[in-house]
Protein backbone atom coordinates (compact mmCIF):
# COMPACT_ATOMS: atom_id res chain seq x y z
CA UNK A 1 0.00 0.00 0.00
CA UNK A 2 1.26 3.32 -1.09
CA UNK A 3 0.51 6.10 1.32
CA UNK A 4 1.42 9.76 1.41
CA UNK A 5 1.59 11.57 3.89
CA UNK A 6 1.47 16.25 3.40
CA UNK A 7 3.86 17.52 5.30
CA UNK A 8 3.89 21.29 6.48
CA UNK A 9 5.95 21.09 10.20
CA UNK A 10 2.83 22.44 12.30
CA UNK A 11 1.13 20.36 15.10
CA UNK A 12 -1.69 19.17 12.64
CA UNK A 13 0.90 17.49 10.54
CA UNK A 14 2.41 16.12 13.98
CA UNK A 15 -0.85 14.68 14.25
CA UNK A 16 -1.56 13.30 10.93
CA UNK A 17 2.30 11.03 11.66
CA UNK A 18 0.91 9.89 15.00
CA UNK A 19 -2.31 8.55 13.30
CA UNK A 20 -0.34 6.82 10.77
CA UNK A 21 1.76 5.09 13.51
CA UNK A 22 -1.31 4.08 15.48
CA UNK A 23 -3.28 2.96 12.75
CA UNK A 24 -0.85 1.64 10.29
CA UNK A 25 2.07 0.62 12.31
CA UNK A 26 0.69 -2.92 11.49
CA UNK A 27 1.71 -2.99 7.67
CA UNK A 28 5.16 -1.89 8.47
CA UNK A 29 6.50 -4.48 5.80
CA UNK A 30 3.99 -3.75 2.84
CA UNK A 31 3.80 -0.39 3.39
CA UNK A 32 5.35 2.09 1.16
CA UNK A 33 5.57 5.60 2.88
CA UNK A 34 5.96 8.91 1.14
CA UNK A 35 6.08 12.19 2.46
CA UNK A 36 5.90 15.13 0.46
CA UNK A 37 5.71 18.98 1.17
CA UNK A 38 4.89 21.99 -1.11
CA UNK A 39 6.32 25.20 -0.71
CA UNK A 40 4.08 28.19 -2.43
CA UNK A 41 6.35 29.84 -4.85
CA UNK A 42 7.98 33.14 -4.11
CA UNK A 43 7.13 36.11 -5.79
CA UNK A 44 9.25 37.53 -8.42
CA UNK A 45 10.07 40.61 -7.16
CA UNK A 46 11.85 39.01 -3.79
CA UNK A 47 15.71 38.57 -3.54
CA UNK A 48 16.26 40.44 -6.69
CA UNK A 49 18.49 43.66 -6.65
CA UNK A 50 21.08 44.17 -4.75
CA UNK A 51 21.86 40.34 -4.01
CA UNK A 52 22.09 39.61 -8.09
CA UNK A 53 19.06 37.47 -9.53
CA UNK A 54 17.73 36.49 -6.01
CA UNK A 55 18.17 32.68 -7.37
CA UNK A 56 20.83 31.05 -4.83
CA UNK A 57 19.08 32.97 -1.95
CA UNK A 58 15.66 31.74 -2.81
CA UNK A 59 17.07 27.88 -3.48
CA UNK A 60 18.02 28.16 0.21
CA UNK A 61 15.01 29.77 1.49
CA UNK A 62 13.09 26.42 -0.71
CA UNK A 63 15.44 23.88 1.35
CA UNK A 64 15.22 24.97 4.25
CA UNK A 65 11.51 25.81 4.40
CA UNK A 66 11.49 21.59 2.94
CA UNK A 67 13.73 21.01 5.97
CA UNK A 68 11.86 22.42 8.48
CA UNK A 69 8.56 21.48 7.82
CA UNK A 70 9.91 17.67 7.39
CA UNK A 71 11.35 17.02 10.66
CA UNK A 72 8.19 16.76 13.07
CA UNK A 73 6.92 13.74 11.17
CA UNK A 74 10.42 12.20 10.44
CA UNK A 75 10.60 12.11 14.23
CA UNK A 76 6.93 10.75 15.20
CA UNK A 77 7.98 7.96 12.03
CA UNK A 78 11.74 7.02 12.71
CA UNK A 79 11.05 6.74 16.08
CA UNK A 80 8.40 4.05 15.43
CA UNK A 81 10.56 2.75 12.70
CA UNK A 82 8.27 3.06 9.54
CA UNK A 83 10.49 3.94 6.53
CA UNK A 84 9.52 6.89 4.26
CA UNK A 85 10.81 8.75 1.48
CA UNK A 86 10.81 12.49 1.04
CA UNK A 87 10.48 15.11 -1.54
CA UNK A 88 9.74 18.79 -1.97
CA UNK A 89 8.27 20.91 -4.62
CA UNK A 90 7.43 24.13 -5.32
CA UNK A 91 3.73 25.06 -6.41
CA UNK A 92 0.47 25.40 -6.03
CA UNK A 93 -0.28 22.45 -3.71
CA UNK A 94 -3.68 21.13 -5.34
CA UNK A 95 -1.93 20.69 -8.54
CA UNK A 96 1.58 19.49 -7.58
CA UNK A 97 -0.25 16.94 -4.75
CA UNK A 98 -2.10 15.71 -7.87
CA UNK A 99 0.29 15.18 -10.14
CA UNK A 100 2.42 12.91 -7.33
CA UNK A 101 -0.61 10.77 -6.30
CA UNK A 102 -0.37 10.34 -9.66
CA UNK A 103 2.54 10.05 -10.94
CA UNK A 104 3.48 7.47 -7.69
CA UNK A 105 0.42 5.35 -7.91
CA UNK A 106 -0.41 6.28 -4.35
CA UNK A 107 -3.09 4.88 -2.62
CA UNK A 108 -4.14 7.17 -0.13
CA UNK A 109 -3.33 10.51 0.66
CA UNK A 110 -3.06 11.37 4.22
CA UNK A 111 -3.21 15.24 6.19
CA UNK A 112 -3.56 17.19 8.72
CA UNK A 113 -5.98 20.49 8.25
CA UNK A 114 -5.16 23.77 10.49
CA UNK A 115 -8.79 24.32 9.66
CA UNK A 116 -8.74 27.73 8.99
CA UNK A 117 -8.93 29.84 6.23
CA UNK A 118 -11.47 33.18 5.16
CA UNK A 119 -14.33 30.91 5.89
CA UNK A 120 -13.77 30.11 9.73
CA UNK A 121 -17.13 28.03 10.04
CA UNK A 122 -15.91 25.66 7.14
CA UNK A 123 -14.35 22.25 8.52
CA UNK A 124 -10.88 22.47 6.90
CA UNK A 125 -8.33 24.82 5.80
CA UNK A 126 -8.18 26.08 2.21
CA UNK A 127 -5.14 23.80 1.48
CA UNK A 128 -7.05 20.76 2.26
CA UNK A 129 -9.76 22.02 0.48
CA UNK A 130 -7.47 22.44 -2.51
CA UNK A 131 -6.27 19.42 -2.35
CA UNK A 132 -9.63 17.66 -2.03
CA UNK A 133 -11.09 19.17 -5.14
CA UNK A 134 -7.94 18.37 -7.15
CA UNK A 135 -7.18 14.91 -6.04
CA UNK A 136 -8.96 11.66 -7.40
CA UNK A 137 -7.39 8.71 -4.47
CA UNK A 138 -8.85 8.65 -1.27
CA UNK A 139 -8.22 11.28 1.26
CA UNK A 140 -7.83 11.32 5.07
CA UNK A 141 -8.11 14.33 6.85
CA UNK A 142 -6.66 13.99 10.53
CA UNK A 143 -7.77 17.05 12.69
Amino acid sequence: MKILLLVDGSAFTTKAAQYLVDHFGVLKGKLELQLLHVTLPVPRAVGVGKLGDGKGLISSFYADEGTAALAPAAEILKKAKLAFTYTHDVGDVGKKVRAFTEKNQVDLLVMGSHGHGALKGLLMGSTATKVLASCKVPVLVVR
